[in-house]
């Protein structure tokens, strides 16, 4: 818990010494805004990865039923989807990680890379 509040502190801390004040004019009248630069977008996407790729078991509801599946992947049941319905590229990635000897946190890196890369190149685009 200790991770996510200096996260929240970290963010003020980083977006009050990096933001710098700019002169806006707004329908007539000049209003002082604080802009950020553009690569606290990335610092934030890179910490976001490590928080959720260095989470342990217990975080979540569902991350123990997930580290389960991983860890028994190579039950044939579960690749045929007779233990739980999942979605099936999720499930092949499970599969092809586990073939690979990959361990559990570098699987968890995979799949918070393939969720905060989006969300990073999103807020790049139209903010």
């Amino acid at each position: 818990m200790f991770i996510y509040y200096f996260y929240i502190v970290f963010t003020f801390i980083l977006y009050y010494s990096l933001s710098r004040q700019v002169t806006v004019s707004v329908s007539g009248e000049y209003k002082i805004i604080r802009k950020a630069p553009d690569s606290i977008v990335y610092i934030h996407g890179l910490l976001l990865i490590l928080i959720l790729s260095m989470r342990s078991v217990s975080v979540g509801t569902d991350t123990v039923s997930y580290y389960e599946h991983y860890q028994y992947d190579e039950l044939p049941e579960w690749r045929l989807g007779l233990i739980a319905a999942q979605e099936i590229l999720f499930m092949y990635l499970e599969f092809g990680c586990n073939a690979l000897g990959l361990p559990w946190q570098l699987f968890l890196t995979i799949t918070s890379l393939m969720i905060i890369i989006p969300i990073i190149i999103f807020f790049k685009r139209y903010s």
